[in-house]
């Protein structure tokens, strides 16, 4: 699944939810670096040469939550292009739109671990703007 390189950058502030997500995907052969808040996930990427391909996103975190962090990357134009797959077990999350209008898809908590990797495979590309 790691072809031609590329990662999967995982923000999640649970840690159980967030080793148990890295370990599926790193079963199915991808790369994965996690971040326990949102702030630590901008201070690794800006400016980082290697850009993940996809984003999993948790929103509700503390420090900084996924708007904030959704805020801020649209400030960079490397970042903007990286698909984000926002998580939740929030249903209220849901009836909001501007949660919808920001990922480019959203994964309600728990998930359905294949629904998880198909989401993933196809949104999985070079980042880049």
């Amino acid at each position: 699944m790691t072809q031609g390189g590329g990662y999967i950058l995982i923000i999640e502030d649970d840690p159980g939810v967030r080793d148990g997500i890295a370990n599926i995907v790193e079963n199915e052969g991808y790369a994965v670096v996690s971040c326990a808040d949102a702030r630590a996930a901008l201070e690794r990427l800006v400016g980082a040469a290697d850009l993940p391909r996809v984003i999993l996103l948790d929103f509700l975190m503390p420090h900084m939550d996924g708007w904030a962090f959704l805020r801020e990357r649209q400030k960079d134009v490397r970042l903007r292009s990286i698909p984000v797959l926002g998580m939740s077990a929030s249903q209220r999350l849901l009836d909001r739109k501007d949660t919808l209008d920001d990922v480019d898809d959203f994964l309600r908590k728990p998930f359905n671990v294949e629904a998880m990797l198909s989401s993933i495979e196809k949104h999985w590309r070079a980042p880049g703007p």
